[in-house]
């Protein structure tokens, strides 16, 4: 793109400012530590001995969680004598790590395209043009999502922990949180201890590790949606060319070159919108799977007899950060396809009707890109579930309708 076709854009001062920045290294630095893929790559430099260590480390951690999952499903064979709690308890974990697995899997495989995917939208299409409102807001919302979304997962996995305690106080049982193939539950020498401690340090480096992914996800659809926001203000303020000291004809070119441009801006747009279903596309369908499915676990886990408030706060915090990240997901995603919406408003505010001499081209050149506007920008998980405030609410009531069958 030429640098003289800037010249209309003069609220764009800098295409990603400090504040941006600061937040994404922040975000970096905390992706390293859980060991998820770092997705910013604007000014966040690594020495080589760094990243090599931190990729092995990943490596290594994901190799561990393999093989931690691997050992829960050994437990259908080895743990019998369990309670119907216990039974429960098994099977929740067994049916849900397989899918936060493939959400750590998937985020690794796709681990090149989202840094792209995030330069492109942070960095490339904010050149042209980058409203510091929209930016403010954006900053200010991805970091409500993500500090909520890392509490609420580290608060889960650490009432898991608490609960199994407490079973060991009252019941005189094992720390049994989570169940593997070994030790067996009534080995109590200091090496099964040992290894059951170990194994929920493994279950904790799960779930924060799941928890980095949730919040990958949601900073791209955050991202996603602000973006469509800066496209909008960008086509409501091109009418702001025609009250330049310039002549008529030096105007209407240079709002033609202006909406030239945002009509590219927009079909990147688009692009990113397209980038984004494609690679997170697993992680939405199994996230409606696992919603619906856990969440009528955890009821009939908190059914079950011997049930008390000890024993159901674990399972409420679990059901909250589950349906928070569902929710994370679908409202954001809702957020798209509202401010995409707006592009056709926008574009048709962009002051069109000043143009005297040029006016056929204009409009023609409007018209097509007004009708590309108005087809709905819909995320879709399974390529046919929306994700939307409406879907959402679908969503939630649907575990309660099947444990009504059930129960």
């Amino acid at each position: 793109m030429k640098n003289n076709t800037r010249k209309p854009l003069k609220k764009s001062a800098s295409c990603v400012s400090i504040d941006v920045t600061r937040f994404f290294n922040k975000i970096n630095k905390i992706f390293l530590c859980y060991g998820v893929p770092i997705i910013w790559i604007h000014h966040f430099n690594l020495s080589k001995i760094m990243t090599n260590l931190c990729d092995l480390y990943r490596i290594i951690s994901n190799i561990v969680i393999l093989m931690f999952v691997a050992m829960e499903w050994g437990a259908f064979f080895t743990q019998n004598n369990l309670t119907d709690k216990q039974r429960i308890d098994r099977l929740i974990f067994n049916f849900t790590h397989p899918y936060l697995l493939t959400y750590i899997l998937n985020i690794e495989c796709y681990k090149e395209k989202s840094k792209l995917l995030l330069y492109t939208m942070m960095v490339t299409l904010k050149k042209v043009y980058n409203d510091v409102e929209v930016e403010k807001k954006l900053i200010k919302k991805c970091s409500f999502f993500s500090t909520s979304f890392f509490i609420a997962v580290a608060v889960s996995a650490l009432f898991f922990g608490i609960d199994a305690y407490w079973q060991v106080i009252t019941t005189g049982s094992t720390f049994i949180k989570p169940l593997t193939a070994w030790p067996d539950l009534e080995d109590r020498s200091t090496v099964a201890n040992m290894v059951r401690i170990i194994n929920y340090m493994i279950l904790f480096m799960l779930l924060t590790r799941v928890s980095g992914v949730y919040v990958t996800v949601v900073l791209f659809l955050v991202c996603l949606s602000h973006q469509y926001t800066n496209l909008n203000r960008y086509f409501f303020n091109l009418r702001n060319i025609f009250g330049e000291n310039l002549s008529q004809m030096e105007k209407e070119k240079k709002y033609e070159e202006a909406l030239t441009i945002g009509i590219e801006l927009h079909s990147q747009t688009m692009w990113c919108t397209r980038q984004c279903e494609s690679i997170f596309n697993a992680i939405f369908s199994f996230q409606i799977i696992l919603n619906v499915m856990l969440i009528v676990l955890l009821m009939l886990q908190m059914m079950s007899p011997g049930s008390s408030l000890v024993t159901a706060i674990p399972l409420v915090s679990t059901g909250v950060s589950l349906m928070y990240g569902t929710g994370f997901f679908m409202w954001n995603a809702g957020d798209i396809t509202v401010e995409a919406s707006q592009v056709a408003t926008a574009l048709y505010c962009s002051g069109w009707e000043n143009c005297h001499i040029s006016t056929l081209r204009i409009r023609h050149l409007l018209l097509m890109t007004i009708r590309q506007a108005q087809k709905p920008e819909i995320i879709k998980a399974f390529g046919l579930i929306p994700l939307s405030y409406e879907s959402y609410v679908s969503i939630v009531k649907a575990p309660y309708t099947i444990f009504s069958v059930i129960h």
